[in-house]
């Protein structure tokens, strides 16, 4: 079994608590390459909570996936911004595959007033469209802290990451940062800061 963690940091970290020779932990790869000059830029990029959720949490609610996307647009029609794009994992699950349909379908027709995409591929191209990112908290937050992109970590109650769990599990990430309304999303959206991680990475980085 092979695990990524973040950075050599918490590779080192984790080796401390894991004394199993079949499983392997490697750091983060830096393969990510950033564009200076954007092919399309978006205002503002979401990432799909389907797998975002925490399974150990009796508060997370999977079916709650597309409320969730609904609920961020909703958010963003209220802004000057217009142009959007939904990205997507990558994955041979059915099951995805009719979620992304059904995504799809709903969303354009609810908001004819936005300029919505929908990606697909690796993070680390996607990186290159935007310079604002709404997300889950996932490898992603880092990947576009790295990037010096903005990445708003927006995670309602259903998504299975409460206060004590961020602050219990989390080595980057303080449970203030975690934006759990929709007038605390707005507000970031609009505003300029960034995310200060709570232990710096390490110069491998």
């Amino acid at each position: 079994i092979n695990f990524i963690a973040y950075s050599t940091e918490e590779q080192k970290y984790f080796k401390k608590i894991v004394n199993n020779k079949n499983i392997k932990l490697s750091s983060l790869p830096l393969h990510l390459n950033f564009k200076k000059n954007f092919k399309k830029k978006y205002d503002l990029i979401v990432l799909d909570y389907f797998w975002s959720f925490n399974n150990y949490s009796i508060n997370s609610k999977r079916d709650y996936s597309y409320k969730i996307l609904h609920d961020i647009l909703l958010t963003f029609e209220k802004t000057d911004k217009k142009n959007i794009a939904i990205k997507f994992k990558h994955t041979t699950s059915q099951v995805y595959f009719e979620y992304k349909k059904f995504v799809k379908n709903n969303i354009l027709n609810f908001f004819p007033g936005l300029n919505i995409d929908f990606l697909e591929g690796d993070f680390s191209e996607t990186l290159n469209y935007s310079n604002i990112f709404i997300g889950g908290i996932q490898t992603s937050v880092i990947e576009a802290i790295y990037a010096k992109k903005k990445y708003i970590i927006y995670s309602p109650n259903e998504v299975g990451y409460d206060d004590n769990y961020v602050n219990k599990f989390s080595i980057y990430i303080k449970s203030k940062q975690v934006v759990r309304s929709l007038n605390r999303l707005k507000q970031e959206i609009i505003s300029k800061e960034k995310i200060k991680l709570k232990k710096k990475l390490n110069k491998f980085w």
